[in-house]
């Protein structure tokens, strides 16, 4: 419907520019259509230079190594700590001192936390086309 509505117009124009412009050469006259949310039709009479454009260039650009700070995380560094056994004095019926074992000795795991510490990397890059205007 909205083709329709803005197409009638359109060639009406087109129809009607050697009488409304006799003397203009063909790159003087200008007719436009544009459809979308604000659709619009517009007429140009004038000298109006147009340039063509040309597509950009594009340039291979090679891979290569960078180099790039990376946060790493470092877990916890694990040692085994031996606890010494634990005696005690304590005193027979007779009251004579006797060492007792109370708690032996044993290894015990101790973890250090984990820290995030910023390393330089050398990463590949791998190549790529790049446009250039």
């Amino acid at each position: 419907m909205l083709l329709r509505r803005l197409l009638r117009p359109a060639l009406l124009l087109a129809a009607a520019l050697p009488f409304l412009a006799p003397t203009a050469s063909a790159g003087d006259l200008s007719l436009g259509l544009k459809l979308g949310k604000r659709s619009s039709i517009h007429l140009s009479f004038g000298d109006r230079h147009h340039y063509r454009r040309c597509a950009p260039k594009r340039v291979w650009v090679p891979g290569c190594y960078t180099t790039v700070a990376k946060r790493v995380f470092v877990p916890g560094e694990k040692r085994k700590v031996w606890i010494e056994p634990v005696y005690e004095t304590r005193y027979d019926d007779c009251g004579r001192p006797v060492r007792v074992l109370v708690c032996e000795g044993y290894w015990k795991v101790h973890t250090t936390p984990g820290r995030y510490v910023t390393k330089r990397v050398k990463v590949w890059k791998p190549g790529h086309w790049k446009t250039v205007y």
